[in-house]
């Protein structure tokens, strides 16, 4: 087998191999293209596993699994001197009396979590609009005192809101945390992952990767049958290699022909239709208005 046609189907193969890869499948996610399996049913409305949770009765999706930190929490430090850290996706690399949380309230030394990772609920922003973000919503944290309507207090567990706002130029961000109690807190973020990605194009982009990889396992097959039982070498090792160099010129000749077509008739067209208006109009089949 000579060197040309060698490189030229391993080049294939290379390019099919890419494009499966997961590497390319991030690139297509970038601009809204991501294959996404079914999602298992969740708590709030919303079905998901992991970080990755769907809207029911939509073909939205979204993804918050890279906002999950590794190395340190989103921190907060408020006028009274606490400290909040949080993660998404993930409880708090920095834990609180050893107890793994996703959120908590540092003084010092000692602190509080805010909400247990197992109680999570996902919901809308908005309801009517997916692309505003998404809620996520923990309770079950350390014990407080909260207030009664009648006055009084009473012992409860803390809970906290993630508020994540759909940006499409933040990567993920802490913005502001607001105390609403003693025993409710509220967080707000902004990140691109908080913003819906249709699975429809998700399958459209699953298609077009299926039909590359199928393009140059036809190549690569072709040139490997064509140099074993037709000796071809090189260019000549290529599959219907005649069809192919024809291609561009029956592509330009159909494109011709169609636009001189259009235009032969388009005009025609207008006659056409105007003398069988004509025509209808003077049976008494229409009258214009104000006739």
């Amino acid at each position: 087998m000579s060197f040309p046609m060698l490189l030229w189907a391993f080049s294939c193969l290379l390019v099919g191999s890419y494009a499966a890869s997961s590497e390319m499948l991030d690139e297509f996610d970038d601009i809204g293209f991501m294959p996404y399996p079914p999602p298992a049913p969740a708590s709030g409305g919303i079905a998901g596993s992991s970080c990755v949770f769907s809207p029911a009765g939509t073909n939205l999706h979204f993804d918050l699994s890279p906002m999950k930190q590794t190395s340190h929490d989103f921190t907060s430090a408020t006028a009274g001197g606490y400290t909040y850290r949080f993660n998404v996706c993930g409880n708090a690399v920095k834990e609180c009396n050893s107890q793994p949380a996703p959120a908590a309230k540092w003084r010092g030394t000692k602190c509080n979590n805010l909400g247990d990772s197992e109680s999570m609920r996902v919901s809308l922003l908005d309801t009517n609009d997916p692309a505003k973000g998404l809620k996520l919503s923990f309770d079950k944290g350390d014990i407080c005192k909260k207030q009664t309507p009648d006055g009084g207090t009473e012992m409860g567990s803390r809970f906290i809101t993630y508020q994540i706002a759909c940006n499409w130029g933040d990567e993920g961000s802490l913005k502001t945390i607001h105390e609403i109690s003693m025993c409710e807190y509220e967080a707000l973020f902004e990140s691109k992952y908080a913003c819906p990605i249709s699975t429809t194009r998700g399958m459209y982009s699953s298609l077009i990767m299926l039909l590359v990889f199928a393009f140059c396992m036809y190549c690569a097959a072709g040139a490997a049958y064509n140099y074993h039982y037709n000796q071809a070498k090189g260019f000549d090792a290529i599959p219907n290699k005649t069809y192919w160099e024809e291609l561009p010129g029956l592509v330009r000749d159909g494109v011709q022909f169609s636009y001189t077509h259009a235009k032969t008739y388009g005009g025609r067209g207008y006659e056409l239709a105007l003398e069988k208006y004509e025509a209808y109009r003077s049976k008494g089949g229409y009258s214009a208005p104000g006739s």
